[in-house]
């Protein structure tokens, strides 16, 4: 079983569809019951977490760019603009490159989205991989032509119905680095599927159900995602992904951060 999160990349609080665009769209996957060595100190806790993205590339090519960016959103209430004035450095183009095809891909429905780590993780002891989640149903719900603040909900609200809704499928799959052109410190750079084909080794189904409740809702906000919830197997490698270990430390001492969960709690129905 597994607890599963989707998300806005905005780190403040905004419409679904904000005044600049469309913005990156997330699912995190908690896998409940994960047997073997962590990565963090965290007794008793049996957790793999996975961190996704709309698109296969991060926006940001390593920790000096990302840091840069995070400063500006900060002061600048998520204007990012300046971050982009001339003369660009290779860096902040490949970043702008990324940042353009997140402001061009439009979300109607999260359900109908592929979803990808973008940075790489081992897969064993002598492998290494990306993953990436891509719906089964073909369908393409469009943006509605004025969207509410919380578009996404709703039509995922939709989708899960209990009564009229159906399950989403997701195929879950491993991209095996088998070249050693495919990068692992650039977090931007895409991985050639015809290099390296996707393998599709699990499949995720999500039933019907009203989740947007007040029990689920408040044990969802109250979890804690990142990518170094799991197994030294699955060790995740790259200077942006160390940089996620260090902020998820600072971040959950500064929230007294509740321990990580061992099962799902009994529903209060």
């Amino acid at each position: 079983p597994a607890w599963i999160r989707f998300s806005n990349a905005t780190p403040f609080l905004a419409p679904d569809l904000g005044k600049n665009g469309p913005d990156s769209r997330g699912m995190a996957i908690k896998l409940i019951g994960v047997e073997g060595e962590t990565l963090l100190n965290e007794p008793g806790a049996k957790t793999q977490d996975f961190l996704l993205i709309n698109l296969p590339g991060f926006a940001f090519p390593n920790v000096s760019e990302y840091l840069e960016v995070t400063k500006i959103q900060l002061a600048k209430h998520d204007d990012i603009s300046s971050f982009f004035a001339p003369p660009l450095s290779p860096e902040k183009k490949k970043t702008l490159g990324v940042v353009t095809k997140i402001k061009q891909t439009n979300v109607g429905n999260p359900l109908e989205s592929p979803y990808f780590s973008a940075a790489p993780f081992l897969y064993g002891s002598d492998r290494v991989a990306k993953f990436s989640v891509t719906p089964r149903s073909a369908e393409k719900t469009p943006v509605p032509t004025n969207p509410t603040t919380n578009y996404l909900r709703e039509a995922m609200k939709k989708s899960l119905d209990p009564a009229n809704g159906k399950p989403a499928v997701f195929d879950f799959k491993v991209q095996l680095r088998n070249d050693d052109s495919l990068p692992i410190e650039d977090a931007t750079a895409e991985w050639s599927e015809a290099t390296a084909p996707p393998q599709n080794v699990a499949t995720i189904e999500i039933d019907r159900q009203d989740f947007d409740n007040a029990f689920q809702v408040t044990e969802c906000e109250h979890m804690a995602f990142t990518p170094w919830h799991g197994l030294t197997a699955h060790q995740p490698i790259g200077g942006i992904n160390r940089l996620r270990r260090d902020v998820y430390i600072a971040s959950s001492k500064f929230r007294s951060q509740p321990k990580e969960p061992t099962g799902f709690p009994k529903w209060p129905w």
